[in-house]
């Protein structure tokens, strides 16, 4: 009878170790630190770790958003062996960043992992925000909305061109353009609507920043919809 208690617990000890077991290097953390994108995506191998004695099997990998891809060179990873995640991470926003990608596999303990991805952008040029939208506009009215430019170089900063799509938006600022280094330049942007279309447009302004290349500022509005009644 003893016998039989001992093999019972012997099997269910090895039953209950003999499992796989994810881990994620980094401590589920990819922090690019303060960098500067220079109009490309973030990119880092992770490694998935199998910790476990059974075959780990990753059914899914889902980042959070568009913005991220992480593809997987391999779905199952035999004990003490690792896959690695290529991570592709668009940024847009300037400051401080953060994401997440979710790793869901057949460990039991913690099926669903996480991956968060971090970084703080650094661009020589940063904006308050990189959409603007214009509320309610009224046909034949004029509307405004300001955001702010600065430049967080040491050197100033030339505008050496301003486009506008369409070509009715109008900016507050104008070909060869002087940012000093550390200073705001606001931006006003405007536009007066002749009919109810939806307004979907883009201010690229260039720069002589080598590192920057274009800034591009994405502009929406709608028309008040009073005005059809």
């Amino acid at each position: 009878m003893k016998l039989i208690i001992f093999v019972l617990i012997f099997v269910g000890y090895v039953i209950a170790y003999s499992q796989p077991r994810i881990q994620i290097e980094g401590n589920g953390v990819c922090d690019w630190g303060k960098v500067n994108p220079k109009g490309k995506p973030l990119s880092a191998k992770v490694k998935i770790f199998n910790k476990g004695t059974q075959t780990l099997k990753i059914s899914e990998v889902k980042p959070g958003c568009g913005c991220t891809t992480a593809p997987l060179d391999k779905n199952v990873i035999e004990p003490n062996g690792f896959a690695t995640l290529s991570i592709s991470f668009k940024v847009d926003n300037d400051g401080p960043v953060q994401k997440s990608v979710r790793i869901y596999s057949n460990d039991p303990k913690t099926p669903t992992k996480e991956l968060v991805l971090k970084a703080d952008i650094i661009r020589p040029v940063s904006l308050s925000q990189r959409n603007i939208v214009l509320s309610n506009m009224t046909i034949n009215k004029e509307s405004a909305s300001k955001i702010t430019i600065k430049n967080n170089s040491k050197k100033a900063i030339k505008i050496i061109s301003v486009i506008t799509e369409p070509k009715e938006l109008k900016t507050s600022i104008k070909k060869n353009t002087i940012i000093p280094p550390g200073n705001v330049l606001p931006l006003e942007v405007k536009y007066t609507p002749k009919n109810g279309s939806y307004l979907t447009g883009k201010v690229t302004l260039k720069t002589d920043n080598k590192e920057m290349g274009n800034i591009e500022i994405n502009v929406a509005g709608n028309v008040a919809q009073t005005m059809f009644r």
